[in-house]
């Protein structure tokens, strides 16, 4: 009798896709679970973490910048620490802090971007995205044919690389800061400009 059970329990199993380490569907393994430490952190803890590590006077006098609107970008490490009380953070609570913020652009943070960053922090741990981007099939193919991407990159919905293509360039696409960046496309060309002359006009006459 158990070896019949177990059968049919093991045959229920693999019709649902289940296996006895657990859910096979991939995405459901790997996708971002909310952080309840981060979550339990009020934003004044955030802000206080900024007061702490901003910059010296040595350094801000050097900079000619007010030091309590400004900190040190490698510091950024230490925030998470701080504000979970010396405790270490674990993988997934890093993946969302570098996930949310950007660690490399410049040496300097402002506090409006830190806070922005802190924002974004709260909000991948409290509600991460949805590894489930369709629900239509027709909608699916019809981007696809189009070239649209999807809203959200796979750092903001899965805790790890699903693929082994992924695990190279992992975090290495940082978050932005949404800065208006100027463009100034080029106006004229010399061919723009010259476009219906003849060769004599544009070469000169040849001899």
């Amino acid at each position: 009798r158990l070896s019949r059970a177990r059968a049919s329990l093991l045959a229920a199993m693999s019709f649902f896709g289940l296996t006895a380490l657990g859910s096979g569907n991939k995405f459901q393994l790997l996708s971002a679970r909310p952080l309840i430490r981060v979550q339990e952190v009020p934003p004044a803890d955030f802000e206080a973490a900024f007061d702490e590590l901003c910059l010296d006077e040595a350094t801000a006098e050097e900079m000619l910048v007010e030091r309590s609107n400004y900190m040190l970008r490698c510091n950024l490490p230490g925030v998470l620490r701080f504000v979970l009380k010396g405790a270490d953070p674990v993988g997934p609570e890093m993946d969302a802090f570098l996930t949310a913020f950007d660690t490399d652009t410049s040496g300097v943070i402002s506090r409006e971007e830190y806070l922005t960053a802190v924002g974004k922090l709260i909000a991948l741990s409290t509600a991460p995205a949805n590894p489930q981007h369709y629900k239509s099939n027709l909608q699916f193919r019809d981007d696809r044919h189009r070239h649209r991407r999807v809203a959200n990159a796979p750092m903001e919905y899965l805790s790890k690389p699903l693929t082994s293509a992924q695990e190279v360039g992992w975090h290495t696409h940082q978050a932005s800061t949404d800065e208006f960046k100027k463009y100034y496309p080029l106006q004229q060309t010399e061919v723009t400009i010259n476009e219906g002359r003849s060769l004599q006009d544009y070469f000169g006459d040849f001899q």
